[in-house]
């Protein structure tokens, strides 16, 4: 019993050692520095601030402002680094929103044969070892296709890159001025580092990778021991214009990947299930059906088995933007209420 006892107490402990490993970043501030708001600078160069105006997407709530970043004036580039609540050793991961709004100053992406050398794309979100260092692995940036863009990553700092490794081997093109929900991982388990990324994945456990890459050189080519952070960069030449939101930090995909994401659902109009979407203290419930009440993160905050015509009391909630996901006749629809 003893033993027994001990190991579900290992068990809780890993648990929430796991759920602590989340942290959410929503740029809650604007306008103000994010150098004081938790983030720090690892080296001198234009200050960072977040704006006004969330990012959208799909049904995901969101709060708060976004951080931009323009072109500089000026000479060199400037990171600003958010550390993760402790530093994983495992696989680290990043989820956010991106809105690429100018591609005006980006290298145009061409597709080379064999060994042949591509250009890497200026990159402007990364994972680091440390906090406030401008070592990084996970180089994440963007190429000019026409009047779209690819996505590329570098591995790893340094060295020669071939155009497979830094855009896949079909680089799909993407819209300037379209929000893209993107998941980035850095993998520490095997000999090797191993970034992969995700572009608007849909399933609540972790899919096929639309890209993966093992490859780099220079001093990050062996696999770091561990990410303690992710960097914002942005610099003078060759970078989008781009504006980030909603960063999600962790050691896992339940971690960054809000369930109110999945598609697993059948979505209908979810407006004709309730009495209205402007919400002070209550609304109503039409039919009978199981009600589950979202946050911003993602997270379940009020479960209700309610009858038809049944009020549910949202005043506890805090003001802000709420998704309700309401179950009847088999059926899953969902619809965003904002408690005033």
């Amino acid at each position: 019993i003893i033993m027994y006892k001990k190991f579900l107490l290992i068990m809780s402990l890993s648990s929430v050692m796991a759920v602590a490993q989340a942290k959410k970043e929503s740029f809650n501030y604007p306008p103000h520095k994010l150098t004081d708001n938790g983030w720090v600078n690892s080296n001198i160069g234009e200050i960072f601030v977040a704006s006004e105006g969330s990012l959208t997407f799909g049904k995901l709530p969101v709060e708060g402002g976004k951080v931009s970043l323009p072109f500089k004036s000026d000479k060199g580039s400037n990171n600003v680094n958010l550390s993760f609540t402790t530093p994983v050793t495992t696989t680290a991961y990043v989820s956010f929103l991106m809105k690429v709004t100018n591609i005006s100053k980006v290298e145009e992406y061409k597709a080379t044969n064999g060994t042949d050398n591509v250009i890497q794309p200026a990159y402007f979100i990364n994972f680091s070892p440390d906090q406030g260092s401008k070592l990084s692995v996970s180089r994440f940036g963007v190429a000019k296709k026409g009047d779209k863009f690819v996505i590329g990553i570098v591995n790893a700092t340094g060295g020669a890159q071939i155009a497979k490794n830094v855009y896949g081997e079909t680089p799909k093109e993407y819209n300037v001025g379209e929000t893209y929900f993107v998941v980035m991982k850095y993998d520490m388990t095997g000999d090797k580092g191993i970034t992969s990324i995700w572009v608007n994945p849909s399933s609540t456990t972790e899919p096929i990778p639309n890209h993966t890459t093992d490859a780099g050189g220079g001093k990050t080519t062996k696999k770091q021991p561990q990410i303690a952070s992710i960097s914002l960069r942005q610099t003078k030449n060759k970078m989008a214009s781009v504006d980030i939101d909603e960063i999600r930090l962790g050691s896992s995909w339940a971690d960054v990947f809000p369930t109110i994401l999945s598609t697993s659902e059948v979505n209908t109009d979810a407006t004709k299930l309730i009495s209205n979407t402007s919400v002070k203290d209550n609304f109503k419930v039409l039919k009978n059906s199981k009600v589950e009440i979202y946050n911003a993160s993602g997270h379940i905050v009020k479960s209700v088995n309610a009858i038809a015509n049944q009020e549910i009391n949202i005043s506890d909630l805090n003001i802000g933007a709420y998704i309700v996901k309401i179950t009847h006749d088999n059926k899953t629809s969902v619809v965003k209420i904002i408690k005033q």
